[in-house]
């Protein structure tokens, strides 16, 4: 949290991976949560080390799903502007992957660049220790980590980790944690100290990207009433209330609706209420429009 507060601008979404201990996990995702952010996780019962993610109450976010197996990784689909699509994909690799696990991240990113449209960020922990990202090649005897680097450039993808993010002890510090994007969207990537215990650097990522906010205002809430009570509260003496400004129409209508909205907010209780904060952009069908350019073709030889 002193992570966050400390920051001098909150990020709009937080991506942790490896968050349960190897060997036990006791903790409600509850306990997780962060205020001002919805919590998004994978399923943490199984044997998975976990990844969570944190998007910020005000961004029109929902969670894809998708009929790849591989490990671990979660798919958010947040709105841009303009009627665009940021897809967001955290993905956790074990350094104990198995070769048909590995081969079906490569099938999963393939997918996510063939079927998806609009920007595309896939972020997280790979754990590829033997590819130099400086000449894009590895000195791995496996090939996989071959094959990753070829699916990458198959589907012109960028990699913008260029340090190391992992070290412990004599340990040789490795770049396992990556941010690849199918466009040049990403600002800069700021290397931060590692969280809690971990031996990963945290990465802070700004995107030049466009992202819609949710406007949330106080809306009346109809439907609950409590209409007896406040009928009940509107037996007043009206005539003695308006009477004092028969003179001025403007001032009796006032202090009529005055009393009307105090005795509303009394009994009839309010509701949140989200809208985007970008305007109504859907497009005319092309039946319509052909319509509205016939009647106006018409209307001007008439």
């Amino acid at each position: 949290m002193s992570v966050i507060n400390n920051a001098p601008c909150k990020p709009k979404i937080i991506a942790l991976t490896e968050i349960k201990h190897k060997s036990k996990w006791e903790t409600n995702l509850s306990e997780l949560a962060i205020p001002g952010y919805n919590i998004i996780s994978n399923n943490l019962n199984t044997n998975s080390r976990g990844i969570v993610v944190y998007v910020k109450h005000d961004l029109p976010c929902k969670v894809l799903n998708h009929d790849n197996s591989f490990s671990e990784f979660i798919l958010l689909e947040i709105a841009c502007k303009g009627n665009t699509k940021l897809t967001l994909g955290v993905f956790y690799r074990s350094p104990s992957s198995t070769a048909d696990n590995d081969l079906k991240l490569f099938d999963l990113i393939n997918s996510l660049c063939t079927a998806r449209v609009g920007n595309l960020l896939c972020l997280g922990d790979f754990n590829w220790p033997n590819i130099d990202w400086s000449t894009w090649t590895s000195t791995s005897k496996t090939g996989f980590e071959i094959k990753f680097i070829d699916t990458l450039r198959k589907n012109f993808l960028n990699q913008y980790v260029s340090k190391p993010t992992r070290a412990r002890g004599d340990d040789h510090p490795h770049i396992l944690d990556l941010v690849i994007t199918n466009e040049s969207f990403i600002e800069n990537i700021a290397m931060l100290a590692p969280l809690g215990k971990s031996d990963h650097s945290m990465l802070n990522i700004d995107c030049k990207l466009q992202i819609d906010t949710l406007i949330k205002v106080k809306k009346i809430n109809y439907n609950k009433g409590d209409y007896d009570g406040l009928r009940q509260s509107l037996q007043l003496n009206w005539q003695e209330l308006l009477l004092p400004l028969q003179n001025d129409i403007d001032a009796m209508w006032l202090a009529f609706k005055q009393e009307l909205q105090n005795r509303i907010m009394q009994f009839i209780p309010k509701m949140n209420n989200s809208w985007k904060e970008e305007g109504w952009t859907r497009p005319l069908n092309l039946k319509l429009r052909e319509l509205i350019s016939l009647d106006q073709i018409f209307g001007d030889s008439g």
